[in-house]
Protein backbone atom coordinates (compact mmCIF):
# COMPACT_ATOMS: atom_id res chain seq x y z
CA UNK A 1 0.00 0.00 0.00
CA UNK A 2 1.38 3.21 -1.29
CA UNK A 3 2.25 5.65 1.72
CA UNK A 4 -0.43 9.07 -0.09
CA UNK A 5 -3.04 5.68 0.37
CA UNK A 6 -3.25 5.36 3.95
CA UNK A 7 -3.64 8.78 5.39
CA UNK A 8 -4.23 12.10 4.45
CA UNK A 9 -2.39 14.05 6.92
CA UNK A 10 1.19 12.46 5.08
CA UNK A 11 -0.13 14.44 1.85
CA UNK A 12 0.59 17.77 3.74
CA UNK A 13 4.04 19.48 3.11
CA UNK A 14 5.94 19.66 6.39
CA UNK A 15 5.07 23.72 7.00
CA UNK A 16 2.18 22.43 6.51
CA UNK A 17 2.42 19.72 9.29
CA UNK A 18 4.17 22.23 11.39
CA UNK A 19 1.33 25.09 11.30
CA UNK A 20 -1.46 21.71 12.38
CA UNK A 21 0.58 21.70 15.47
CA UNK A 22 1.16 25.30 16.26
CA UNK A 23 -2.72 25.75 15.67
CA UNK A 24 -2.94 22.95 18.57
CA UNK A 25 -0.50 24.14 20.34
CA UNK A 26 -2.10 27.73 20.80
CA UNK A 27 -5.48 26.03 21.20
CA UNK A 28 -4.06 23.72 23.91
CA UNK A 29 -2.42 26.82 26.06
CA UNK A 30 -5.12 28.94 25.61
CA UNK A 31 -7.80 26.58 27.46
CA UNK A 32 -5.43 25.71 30.18
CA UNK A 33 -5.41 29.55 30.17
CA UNK A 34 -8.87 30.08 30.09
CA UNK A 35 -9.48 26.85 33.17
CA UNK A 36 -6.83 28.93 35.18
CA UNK A 37 -8.60 32.00 34.88
CA UNK A 38 -11.41 30.56 36.52
CA UNK A 39 -10.59 28.52 38.17
CA UNK A 40 -11.75 27.71 42.01
CA UNK A 41 -12.10 24.76 44.97
CA UNK A 42 -15.58 23.35 44.39
CA UNK A 43 -17.30 20.62 47.37
CA UNK A 44 -18.25 17.13 45.55
CA UNK A 45 -20.93 16.03 47.89
CA UNK A 46 -19.70 11.82 47.56
CA UNK A 47 -16.78 13.16 48.76
CA UNK A 48 -18.75 14.20 52.28
CA UNK A 49 -21.32 12.33 54.90
CA UNK A 50 -24.39 13.91 56.25
CA UNK A 51 -24.11 15.22 59.68
CA UNK A 52 -25.74 12.72 61.46
CA UNK A 53 -24.06 9.67 59.81
CA UNK A 54 -21.21 7.76 61.03
CA UNK A 55 -18.45 6.72 58.87
CA UNK A 56 -14.99 8.00 57.52
CA UNK A 57 -15.84 10.81 55.42
CA UNK A 58 -15.63 14.46 56.42
CA UNK A 59 -18.87 15.91 57.50
CA UNK A 60 -20.78 18.22 55.12
CA UNK A 61 -19.75 21.58 55.65
CA UNK A 62 -22.30 23.34 57.37
CA UNK A 63 -21.31 27.34 56.66
CA UNK A 64 -20.42 28.91 53.24
CA UNK A 65 -16.91 28.65 53.00
CA UNK A 66 -14.84 31.43 51.49
CA UNK A 67 -13.53 30.99 48.26
CA UNK A 68 -10.31 29.69 47.77
CA UNK A 69 -8.25 28.97 44.36
CA UNK A 70 -6.21 26.33 46.05
CA UNK A 71 -7.34 23.13 45.33
CA UNK A 72 -6.15 20.97 47.73
CA UNK A 73 -3.78 20.27 50.92
CA UNK A 74 -1.05 19.61 48.53
CA UNK A 75 -0.78 22.97 46.70
CA UNK A 76 -1.57 25.02 49.97
CA UNK A 77 1.36 23.33 51.41
CA UNK A 78 3.45 24.71 49.08
CA UNK A 79 1.79 28.21 49.07
CA UNK A 80 1.99 28.56 52.67
CA UNK A 81 5.99 27.96 52.95
CA UNK A 82 5.66 30.53 50.28
CA UNK A 83 3.88 32.78 52.73
CA UNK A 84 5.52 32.02 55.68
CA UNK A 85 9.35 33.17 54.04
CA UNK A 86 7.55 36.88 52.80
CA UNK A 87 5.92 37.87 55.86
CA UNK A 88 7.90 35.68 58.37
CA UNK A 89 11.39 35.05 56.71
CA UNK A 90 11.01 31.29 58.28
CA UNK A 91 10.09 28.00 56.92
CA UNK A 92 7.43 27.58 60.04
CA UNK A 93 4.13 27.76 59.40
CA UNK A 94 2.63 27.13 62.48
CA UNK A 95 3.49 26.21 66.09
CA UNK A 96 1.89 24.56 68.96
CA UNK A 97 2.56 26.06 72.10
CA UNK A 98 4.41 23.80 75.07
CA UNK A 99 2.28 25.35 77.80
CA UNK A 100 -0.62 22.80 77.61
CA UNK A 101 2.06 20.25 77.54
CA UNK A 102 3.82 21.07 81.08
CA UNK A 103 -0.02 21.89 82.20
CA UNK A 104 -1.22 18.46 81.43
CA UNK A 105 2.08 16.88 83.06
CA UNK A 106 1.47 18.47 86.28
CA UNK A 107 -2.07 18.11 86.45
CA UNK A 108 -1.29 14.27 86.09
CA UNK A 109 1.23 14.39 88.61
CA UNK A 110 -1.08 16.05 91.31
CA UNK A 111 -3.94 13.34 90.63
CA UNK A 112 -5.64 11.27 93.53
CA UNK A 113 -8.32 9.84 91.83
CA UNK A 114 -7.37 7.70 89.21
CA UNK A 115 -10.71 6.57 87.59
CA UNK A 116 -10.42 10.26 86.58
CA UNK A 117 -6.94 10.01 84.53
CA UNK A 118 -8.80 9.25 81.32
CA UNK A 119 -10.73 12.27 81.29
CA UNK A 120 -8.05 14.18 82.04
CA UNK A 121 -5.97 12.96 79.02
CA UNK A 122 -8.68 13.73 77.15
CA UNK A 123 -9.19 17.69 78.06
CA UNK A 124 -5.56 17.76 77.62
CA UNK A 125 -4.66 16.28 74.27
CA UNK A 126 -7.93 18.66 72.94
CA UNK A 127 -6.10 21.27 74.97
CA UNK A 128 -3.08 20.89 72.94
CA UNK A 129 -4.81 20.23 69.74
CA UNK A 130 -6.72 23.46 69.56
CA UNK A 131 -3.51 25.32 70.85
CA UNK A 132 -1.98 25.20 67.74
CA UNK A 133 -1.25 28.91 65.64
CA UNK A 134 0.12 30.35 63.02
CA UNK A 135 -0.79 30.95 59.04
CA UNK A 136 -1.52 26.76 58.65
CA UNK A 137 -4.72 27.23 60.61
CA UNK A 138 -5.71 30.44 59.35
CA UNK A 139 -9.71 29.79 57.12
CA UNK A 140 -8.92 28.73 53.53
CA UNK A 141 -4.87 27.82 54.68
CA UNK A 142 -5.54 24.32 56.49
CA UNK A 143 -3.53 21.37 54.70
CA UNK A 144 -2.50 17.96 55.94
CA UNK A 145 0.58 17.82 54.16
CA UNK A 146 2.39 18.84 57.19
CA UNK A 147 4.93 17.62 59.62
CA UNK A 148 5.43 18.50 63.25
CA UNK A 149 9.04 19.17 64.86
CA UNK A 150 8.87 17.33 67.75
CA UNK A 151 11.54 18.84 69.29
CA UNK A 152 10.50 22.44 68.59
CA UNK A 153 7.17 21.93 68.07
CA UNK A 154 6.90 23.88 64.85
CA UNK A 155 4.64 22.83 61.79
CA UNK A 156 6.72 22.69 58.56
CA UNK A 157 5.40 21.59 55.18
CA UNK A 158 5.97 17.94 53.95
CA UNK A 159 6.97 19.31 50.42
CA UNK A 160 10.79 19.63 49.74
CA UNK A 161 11.34 23.57 50.14
CA UNK A 162 13.84 24.46 46.70
CA UNK A 163 10.68 24.60 44.73
CA UNK A 164 8.41 27.41 47.02
CA UNK A 165 11.52 28.99 47.90
CA UNK A 166 11.47 29.76 44.10
CA UNK A 167 8.20 30.84 43.98
CA UNK A 168 8.80 33.14 47.32
CA UNK A 169 11.35 35.36 44.84
CA UNK A 170 8.92 35.55 42.09
CA UNK A 171 6.43 35.89 44.08
CA UNK A 172 7.92 38.77 46.06
CA UNK A 173 8.77 40.57 42.88
CA UNK A 174 5.05 40.15 41.63
CA UNK A 175 4.27 41.79 45.02
CA UNK A 176 6.20 44.82 44.61
CA UNK A 177 5.32 45.44 41.22
CA UNK A 178 2.00 45.24 42.24
CA UNK A 179 1.60 46.15 46.15
CA UNK A 180 -1.03 42.94 46.17
CA UNK A 181 -0.01 40.56 48.59
CA UNK A 182 -0.42 36.83 48.79
CA UNK A 183 -2.50 36.92 52.55
CA UNK A 184 -4.78 39.91 50.91
CA UNK A 185 -5.23 39.25 46.93
CA UNK A 186 -4.71 35.17 46.91
CA UNK A 187 -6.19 34.45 43.50
CA UNK A 188 -5.03 37.29 41.80
CA UNK A 189 -1.42 36.64 42.84
CA UNK A 190 -1.62 32.49 42.56
CA UNK A 191 -3.40 32.85 39.40
CA UNK A 192 -0.62 35.35 37.66
CA UNK A 193 1.74 32.72 39.40
CA UNK A 194 0.55 29.63 37.53
CA UNK A 195 0.30 31.22 34.24
CA UNK A 196 4.38 31.88 34.78
CA UNK A 197 4.78 28.76 36.17
CA UNK A 198 2.40 26.04 33.74
CA UNK A 199 0.77 27.54 31.15
CA UNK A 200 3.79 29.47 29.65
CA UNK A 201 6.32 26.26 30.35
CA UNK A 202 3.74 23.90 29.23
CA UNK A 203 3.40 25.77 25.38
CA UNK A 204 6.88 25.76 25.62
CA UNK A 205 7.07 22.55 26.17
CA UNK A 206 4.21 21.54 23.35
CA UNK A 207 6.87 23.57 21.04
CA UNK A 208 10.01 21.77 21.69
CA UNK A 209 7.86 18.62 22.53
CA UNK A 210 6.74 18.71 18.25
CA UNK A 211 10.28 19.35 17.22
CA UNK A 212 11.74 16.19 18.75
CA UNK A 213 9.03 14.23 16.74
CA UNK A 214 9.52 15.91 13.69
CA UNK A 215 13.04 14.92 13.88
CA UNK A 216 12.17 11.26 14.91
CA UNK A 217 9.34 10.34 12.24
CA UNK A 218 8.76 11.84 8.61
CA UNK A 219 5.17 10.55 9.08
CA UNK A 220 2.90 13.15 9.12
CA UNK A 221 0.16 11.42 10.75
CA UNK A 222 1.96 10.65 13.67
CA UNK A 223 3.74 13.71 14.08
CA UNK A 224 0.14 15.43 14.47
CA UNK A 225 -1.28 12.43 16.37
CA UNK A 226 1.49 12.65 19.14
CA UNK A 227 1.30 16.54 19.18
CA UNK A 228 -2.24 15.99 19.62
CA UNK A 229 -1.83 13.57 22.39
CA UNK A 230 1.06 15.64 24.04
CA UNK A 231 -1.88 18.61 24.20
CA UNK A 232 -4.99 17.18 25.38
CA UNK A 233 -4.42 13.26 25.75
CA UNK A 234 -2.33 12.74 29.39
CA UNK A 235 -2.67 13.39 32.69
CA UNK A 236 -0.21 16.59 32.32
CA UNK A 237 -3.28 18.57 31.16
CA UNK A 238 -5.19 18.27 34.37
CA UNK A 239 -2.24 19.76 36.74
CA UNK A 240 -2.25 22.49 34.67
CA UNK A 241 -4.26 24.99 37.18
CA UNK A 242 -3.15 24.14 40.14
CA UNK A 243 0.85 24.51 41.85
CA UNK A 244 2.82 21.09 42.09
CA UNK A 245 5.61 19.38 41.07
CA UNK A 246 4.60 16.69 38.14
CA UNK A 247 4.03 19.31 35.34
CA UNK A 248 7.34 21.23 36.13
CA UNK A 249 9.01 18.07 36.28
CA UNK A 250 7.74 17.00 32.67
CA UNK A 251 8.55 20.32 30.88
CA UNK A 252 12.26 20.44 32.38
CA UNK A 253 12.53 16.33 31.20
CA UNK A 254 11.54 17.90 27.95
CA UNK A 255 14.04 20.74 28.19
CA UNK A 256 16.91 18.53 28.88
CA UNK A 257 16.11 16.01 26.19
CA UNK A 258 15.62 18.38 23.29
CA UNK A 259 18.99 19.81 24.51
CA UNK A 260 20.68 16.30 24.04
CA UNK A 261 18.70 15.62 20.98
CA UNK A 262 19.98 18.84 19.02
CA UNK A 263 21.07 18.37 15.67
CA UNK A 264 23.88 20.72 15.92
CA UNK A 265 27.26 19.88 17.41
CA UNK A 266 27.30 20.21 21.58
CA UNK A 267 27.00 23.83 22.68
CA UNK A 268 28.22 25.26 25.91
CA UNK A 269 24.18 26.65 26.49
CA UNK A 270 22.57 23.18 25.46
CA UNK A 271 25.07 21.58 28.16
CA UNK A 272 24.13 23.59 30.45
CA UNK A 273 20.01 23.71 29.56
CA UNK A 274 20.44 19.75 29.78
CA UNK A 275 22.61 19.83 33.06
CA UNK A 276 19.99 22.73 34.78
CA UNK A 277 17.00 21.21 33.09
CA UNK A 278 17.96 17.18 34.75
CA UNK A 279 18.70 18.67 38.30
CA UNK A 280 16.25 20.76 38.65
CA UNK A 281 13.69 18.18 37.87
CA UNK A 282 15.18 15.86 40.26
CA UNK A 283 13.65 18.26 43.06
CA UNK A 284 10.66 18.28 41.62
CA UNK A 285 10.79 14.22 41.63
CA UNK A 286 13.38 12.41 43.49
CA UNK A 287 12.82 9.28 41.56
CA UNK A 288 14.12 11.38 38.20
CA UNK A 289 17.99 11.49 40.01
CA UNK A 290 17.61 8.19 37.13
CA UNK A 291 17.07 10.40 34.45
CA UNK A 292 19.81 12.76 35.02
CA UNK A 293 22.07 9.29 35.97
CA UNK A 294 20.96 7.84 32.23
CA UNK A 295 21.77 11.34 30.75
CA UNK A 296 25.07 11.13 32.02
CA UNK A 297 25.98 7.81 30.88
CA UNK A 298 24.11 7.82 27.74
CA UNK A 299 24.06 10.60 26.40
CA UNK A 300 27.02 12.41 27.07
CA UNK A 301 30.78 12.20 26.33
CA UNK A 302 32.94 12.21 28.67
CA UNK A 303 35.97 13.10 26.80
CA UNK A 304 34.50 16.18 26.02
CA UNK A 305 35.69 17.75 29.44
CA UNK A 306 34.50 21.27 29.03
CA UNK A 307 30.40 20.02 28.37
CA UNK A 308 30.78 17.76 31.11
CA UNK A 309 31.65 19.70 33.52
CA UNK A 310 29.38 22.56 32.68
CA UNK A 311 26.27 20.16 32.94
CA UNK A 312 27.66 18.33 36.02
CA UNK A 313 27.83 22.00 37.67
CA UNK A 314 24.58 23.10 36.34
CA UNK A 315 22.59 20.09 37.70
CA UNK A 316 24.53 19.47 40.73
CA UNK A 317 23.57 23.05 41.99
CA UNK A 318 20.09 22.49 42.00
CA UNK A 319 20.79 18.57 44.03
CA UNK A 320 23.00 21.05 46.58
CA UNK A 321 20.36 23.74 47.18
CA UNK A 322 17.86 21.10 47.87
CA UNK A 323 20.03 19.52 50.28
CA UNK A 324 20.59 22.89 52.21
CA UNK A 325 17.70 24.27 52.25
CA UNK A 326 16.45 20.67 54.04
CA UNK A 327 19.11 21.80 56.42
CA UNK A 328 17.69 25.17 57.03
CA UNK A 329 14.66 25.06 57.40
CA UNK A 330 14.20 21.39 59.84
CA UNK A 331 18.16 20.46 60.33
CA UNK A 332 18.29 17.28 58.42
CA UNK A 333 19.23 16.98 54.75
CA UNK A 334 16.72 14.21 53.74
CA UNK A 335 13.13 15.87 53.36
CA UNK A 336 10.13 15.95 55.63
CA UNK A 337 8.54 13.71 54.17
CA UNK A 338 11.20 10.79 54.77
CA UNK A 339 9.91 11.07 58.50
CA UNK A 340 6.37 9.10 57.24
CA UNK A 341 5.96 6.99 60.17
CA UNK A 342 7.59 8.50 63.02
CA UNK A 343 7.21 11.07 65.54
CA UNK A 344 7.27 13.56 63.03
CA UNK A 345 4.04 12.44 61.43
CA UNK A 346 2.24 10.52 64.58
CA UNK A 347 1.45 13.40 66.57
CA UNK A 348 -1.58 14.14 68.98
CA UNK A 349 -4.51 15.55 65.85
CA UNK A 350 -2.26 14.35 63.22
CA UNK A 351 -4.44 13.91 59.63
CA UNK A 352 -2.18 10.85 59.74
CA UNK A 353 -3.88 8.82 62.20
CA UNK A 354 -4.85 5.79 61.28
CA UNK A 355 -7.85 6.12 63.25
CA UNK A 356 -11.03 8.45 62.54
CA UNK A 357 -13.27 10.97 64.72
CA UNK A 358 -14.83 8.37 66.13
CA UNK A 359 -12.31 5.71 67.15
CA UNK A 360 -12.84 3.66 64.11
CA UNK A 361 -10.00 3.11 61.13
CA UNK A 362 -9.86 4.87 58.61
CA UNK A 363 -10.78 3.39 55.37
CA UNK A 364 -9.88 5.74 52.25
CA UNK A 365 -7.24 5.11 49.49
CA UNK A 366 -4.54 7.00 51.73
CA UNK A 367 -4.88 3.65 54.27
CA UNK A 368 -5.41 1.20 51.54
CA UNK A 369 -2.90 -1.47 52.17
CA UNK A 370 -2.47 -0.59 56.21
CA UNK A 371 -5.91 -0.70 57.16
CA UNK A 372 -8.07 -2.50 53.93
CA UNK A 373 -5.80 -5.04 53.35
CA UNK A 374 -4.75 -4.74 49.95
CA UNK A 375 -2.18 -6.52 48.42
CA UNK A 376 1.03 -5.59 46.92
CA UNK A 377 0.03 -7.87 43.72
CA UNK A 378 -3.64 -5.98 43.90
CA UNK A 379 -1.74 -2.37 43.81
CA UNK A 380 0.77 -3.02 40.61
CA UNK A 381 -2.54 -4.44 39.04
CA UNK A 382 -4.04 -1.01 39.82
CA UNK A 383 -1.18 0.96 39.23
CA UNK A 384 -0.77 -0.36 36.13
CA UNK A 385 -3.78 -1.32 34.80
CA UNK A 386 -6.14 -1.19 36.83
CA UNK A 387 -8.53 2.03 38.33
CA UNK A 388 -5.02 4.47 38.60
CA UNK A 389 -3.26 2.55 35.60
CA UNK A 390 -0.18 4.27 34.07
CA UNK A 391 -1.60 2.39 31.10
CA UNK A 392 -5.34 1.85 31.08
CA UNK A 393 -5.52 5.78 31.71
CA UNK A 394 -3.45 6.70 28.44
CA UNK A 395 -3.53 3.87 26.13
CA UNK A 396 -1.00 5.16 24.02
CA UNK A 397 1.73 4.38 26.46
CA UNK A 398 1.21 0.66 26.02
CA UNK A 399 2.61 1.23 22.12
CA UNK A 400 5.45 3.01 23.91
CA UNK A 401 6.47 -0.84 24.96
CA UNK A 402 6.23 -1.71 21.58
CA UNK A 403 7.75 1.06 20.11
CA UNK A 404 10.89 0.85 22.40
CA UNK A 405 11.57 -2.99 21.51
CA UNK A 406 11.08 -2.20 18.13
CA UNK A 407 13.28 0.21 17.93
CA UNK A 408 16.07 -1.70 20.10
CA UNK A 409 15.48 -4.26 17.54
CA UNK A 410 16.03 -1.74 14.63
CA UNK A 411 19.46 -0.89 16.09
CA UNK A 412 20.90 -3.77 16.51
CA UNK A 413 23.59 -3.57 19.52
CA UNK A 414 20.78 -0.78 20.85
CA UNK A 415 22.31 2.15 18.90
CA UNK A 416 25.12 2.33 21.29
CA UNK A 417 28.39 2.18 18.20
CA UNK A 418 29.88 5.70 19.10
CA UNK A 419 30.23 7.63 22.57
CA UNK A 420 29.47 11.09 20.57
CA UNK A 421 27.33 13.73 22.67
CA UNK A 422 24.56 14.97 22.05
CA UNK A 423 23.39 13.10 19.11
CA UNK A 424 23.94 14.49 16.03
CA UNK A 425 21.30 14.13 12.86
CA UNK A 426 17.95 14.28 11.67
CA UNK A 427 15.85 12.03 10.12
CA UNK A 428 17.86 11.75 7.07
CA UNK A 429 21.31 11.22 8.76
CA UNK A 430 23.24 7.80 9.67
CA UNK A 431 22.88 9.20 13.53
CA UNK A 432 19.11 9.08 13.79
CA UNK A 433 19.63 4.90 14.74
CA UNK A 434 21.73 5.87 17.18
CA UNK A 435 19.17 8.11 18.47
CA UNK A 436 16.32 5.82 18.72
CA UNK A 437 18.35 3.28 20.10
CA UNK A 438 19.44 5.43 23.40
CA UNK A 439 15.85 7.06 23.54
CA UNK A 440 14.10 3.25 23.20
CA UNK A 441 16.84 2.07 26.58
CA UNK A 442 16.23 5.39 28.42
CA UNK A 443 12.50 5.42 28.32
CA UNK A 444 12.34 1.43 29.34
CA UNK A 445 14.95 2.04 31.43
CA UNK A 446 13.45 4.68 33.45
CA UNK A 447 9.97 3.23 32.97
CA UNK A 448 10.68 0.05 34.57
CA UNK A 449 13.12 1.72 37.68
CA UNK A 450 10.45 4.47 38.39
CA UNK A 451 7.31 2.25 38.72
CA UNK A 452 9.66 -0.48 40.60
CA UNK A 453 10.30 2.52 42.86
CA UNK A 454 6.71 3.38 43.76
CA UNK A 455 5.67 0.00 43.69
CA UNK A 456 7.93 -0.86 46.29
CA UNK A 457 8.07 2.33 48.08
CA UNK A 458 4.17 3.62 48.04
CA UNK A 459 0.56 2.41 48.37
CA UNK A 460 -1.90 4.53 47.85
CA UNK A 461 -1.47 6.07 44.40
CA UNK A 462 -0.92 9.10 45.11
CA UNK A 463 -3.68 9.78 47.13
CA UNK A 464 -6.50 11.39 45.84
CA UNK A 465 -5.71 11.74 42.30
CA UNK A 466 -6.94 11.41 39.19
CA UNK A 467 -4.49 9.30 38.19
CA UNK A 468 -0.76 7.81 39.04
CA UNK A 469 0.90 11.44 39.48
CA UNK A 470 3.76 10.36 40.79
CA UNK A 471 4.51 9.01 36.98
CA UNK A 472 3.28 11.53 35.20
CA UNK A 473 6.83 13.07 34.38
CA UNK A 474 7.88 9.79 32.22
CA UNK A 475 5.04 11.05 30.12
CA UNK A 476 7.07 12.89 27.19
CA UNK A 477 9.58 9.59 26.77
CA UNK A 478 6.72 7.50 26.62
CA UNK A 479 4.88 9.47 23.56
CA UNK A 480 8.10 9.71 22.17
CA UNK A 481 8.69 5.80 22.17
CA UNK A 482 5.66 5.32 20.96
CA UNK A 483 6.56 6.46 17.21
CA UNK A 484 7.52 3.40 15.64
CA UNK A 485 4.38 1.23 16.81
CA UNK A 486 2.31 4.19 15.45
CA UNK A 487 4.53 4.21 11.99
CA UNK A 488 3.35 0.63 11.69
CA UNK A 489 -0.59 1.02 12.58
CA UNK A 490 -0.34 4.04 9.45
CA UNK A 491 -0.34 1.58 7.21
CA UNK A 492 -3.87 -0.09 8.24
CA UNK A 493 -6.96 1.34 8.35
CA UNK A 494 -7.73 -0.71 11.67
CA UNK A 495 -4.57 0.58 12.87
CA UNK A 496 -5.55 3.99 12.94
CA UNK A 497 -9.13 3.65 13.95
CA UNK A 498 -6.77 1.72 17.26
CA UNK A 499 -4.82 4.89 17.58
CA UNK A 500 -7.63 7.14 17.59
CA UNK A 501 -9.57 5.17 20.32
CA UNK A 502 -6.38 5.05 22.48
CA UNK A 503 -5.93 8.73 21.87
CA UNK A 504 -9.67 8.81 22.93
CA UNK A 505 -9.32 7.33 26.03
CA UNK A 506 -6.27 9.79 27.20
CA UNK A 507 -8.15 12.28 25.97
CA UNK A 508 -10.73 11.28 28.25
CA UNK A 509 -9.16 10.24 31.05
CA UNK A 510 -7.26 13.92 30.94
CA UNK A 511 -10.79 15.74 30.58
CA UNK A 512 -12.65 14.10 33.58
CA UNK A 513 -11.28 15.89 36.70
CA UNK A 514 -12.17 19.21 34.81
CA UNK A 515 -12.92 21.14 37.94
CA UNK A 516 -9.55 19.58 39.86
CA UNK A 517 -6.82 17.45 39.16
CA UNK A 518 -7.50 16.01 42.81
CA UNK A 519 -10.06 13.39 41.95
CA UNK A 520 -10.20 10.23 41.48
CA UNK A 521 -9.96 8.70 37.73
CA UNK A 522 -13.13 7.73 35.88
CA UNK A 523 -12.56 4.11 35.78
CA UNK A 524 -12.31 3.88 39.69
CA UNK A 525 -15.50 5.80 39.73
CA UNK A 526 -17.40 3.20 37.12
CA UNK A 527 -15.54 -0.27 39.03
CA UNK A 528 -17.49 1.65 42.33
CA UNK A 529 -20.87 2.00 40.00
CA UNK A 530 -20.60 -1.57 39.07
CA UNK A 531 -20.60 -2.68 42.73
CA UNK A 532 -16.79 -2.42 43.67
CA UNK A 533 -16.81 -1.20 47.28
CA UNK A 534 -13.61 0.96 46.86
CA UNK A 535 -11.75 2.34 49.63
CA UNK A 536 -14.41 5.17 51.13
Amino acid sequence: MEKNETDGLSLLPVSAQKTVCWLLILVAGSMAAGRLASVTQLYDPTLFRAVEERNSKRAWINKKPIPVVTLSSNDRSRWLTVRALLENGTFVIGQRPKGPFVASACALVGMNQPFAIPLLLEAGKLSRIKGDTGLLFEEGWNSIDRVLKPDSLEYYSSKPPLFPTLLAGWTWVLQKATGWTLKEQPAAIIRISLVAINIIPFCLYLLLFASIVFRLTESGWVRILLVTAAAFGTLVTPFLITLNNHTPAVFLVTFALWAVLGNNLPSVWKAFLAGASSGLAFTMELPALSFFAVLLVLWLDWRQFWILLIFLISALSFMVALAALNWISIGSFLPAYSEFGGPWYDYEGSPWNPFNAFGDLKRNIDFARRNMGETRPEYAFHLLIGHHGLFSLTPLFLLSLLGGFQWLVKTRGFGLKTNSLFVKGNTCSTGIGETQGRLAITTLGLTVIVVGFYLFKSDNYGGMSCGPRWLIWLSPLLLLCTIPALERLNVRKNGRILAYFFLAVGVFSASWPAWSPWKLPWIYDLLVWWGWSGYA
